[in-house]
Order: structure tokens, then sequence, then C-alpha cells
């Protein structure tokens, strides 16, 4: 495990911020700290119990690690168990999805367009009991990321909102694909799983991090 930290010094009160990652994804962490870095050097005051949402996660600011000698601030993470959210030390699954997601829009040739854990997508009630289903993307609009999902059939019409969050604590299959923009389309079947955007089309037959992920959710 390894620990990353700002290193601003006494800025207008502000405490030294940390939080930990597994060490192979160590390097990933990097640009997070010359973030809080520079923003804490052009005037953001960061406090404890205060969010900051990094890719589609939320990070919550804990003062678990305010001791005399070394008073700091620690980020955690969601730990993807429970309703409502419960909070863990470390930054792994952030970093890991952040990965992951880019990765996804790369292989498309798109910019990621990340929503907020907490925002809603619609569902409709067979979707998360089903082995094969469809999810896209439709306009944005404040707390709703645009995401629709179904059992293959394309239709919201008896869907509800749900949290993101909770979305993903009954699928965890949707992961990679939540920071694809609007008008994307993602069909998961025995197959395999097929991703589009306008013209645009990969698959897991020739995109390795769509067939590792997919091997990963149907080899059980």
């Amino acid at each position: 495990m390894t620990t990353l930290r700002t290193s601003t010094g006494p800025t207008r009160g502000q405490l030294e911020i940390q939080f930990e990652v597994d060490d192979e994804i160590a390097e990933s962490g990097g640009w997070l700290v010359d973030y809080l870095n520079h923003s804490i050097h052009t005037g953001t005051l960061y406090q404890a119990g205060e969010t900051i949402q990094i890719g589609w996660m939320i990070a919550l600011l804990d003062h678990g690690a305010l001791t005399e000698e070394s008073p700091c601030l620690e980020l955690w993470e969601p730990d993807f168990q429970t309703v409502p959210i419960q909070w863990q030390r470390g930054l792994n699954q952030t970093f890991r999805h952040l990965v992951l997601q880019s990765s996804v829009c790369e292989s498309l040739q798109c910019e990621p367009m990340f929503p907020e854990i907490r925002s809603a997508g619609i569902v409709s009630p067979s979707f998360p009991h089903s082995q094969q289903f469809a999810m896209w993307r439709e306009e944005t609009s404040g707390s709703d990321s645009g995401w629709m999902f179904d059992h293959f059939t394309q239709d919201s019409s008896q869907g509800e909102f749900q949290s993101l969050y909770h979305i993903v604590l009954a699928k965890p299959e949707i992961v990679p694909f939540l920071a694809l923009p609007v008008g994307s389309l993602i069909t998961w079947n025995e197959i395999g799983v097929v991703v589009q955007l306008e013209e645009k089309r990969i698959s897991s037959s020739d995109a390795p991090v769509l067939d590792g992920w997919f091997r990963k959710h149907t080899s059980a």
C-alpha cells in the first residue's frame, strides 16, 4: 500500500490531504496530488466532511488522520457494499474505475463524459436480474445522468429512477461504460458486449479492455 500526500505547507489553515492506493496503481494517483496542490495554492480550502468528484466517483474528506504530530485529512471512497453509501479508507476503486472508463472511451475515440455516482438513471424492473441487457445514454439534465437500463429491448417506459451507485451494486458489469457520452449504446449477451456511438463500434471480440471485462463477469 502506498500513501500519497499533498505538500502545500501551512496555506490559509489548510491541512495536508492524503490517500492510500495499492502499490500497482500508485502512479495513477500522481495527477490527483498535483491537482490538489494547485487548487490549494490558488485558493481552494478543503474541509472534513466535504466530497470531491474523481471521474464518476466521489471521495470523502475524512478527519481520520488528524494527529497532533501530523494533522492531515484523508480521502475515503464508497465501499460498494451497502445503501446508503458507507465509506472506506483509500481510493483503489476510484482509480481502477477511472482507468477502466477512460480506456473504454479511448478505444471508442471519444472524450469521457463522467456522471456522478449519486446521479440517477432509469432502470426497468427486469434489468437487475437479466443475463443480457442494453444500456444507452440520452441527454442529461441536473441529477439525471441520461442513462437508461433495460433487458435488451431499449424500452424504459416501465422504468424508475435509481442512483447509479445503487444500480452498480446490482449490476457491476455496467461500470466501464458509465463515462461514455450521450448517444452511446451498449448491448451485452452470452456472446459478448458491443459498444456503439454514431458510426463508431467496438466489441469484446476486438477491444482487449472489453474482452477482459466480459470474461471476468461471465466466467462463473
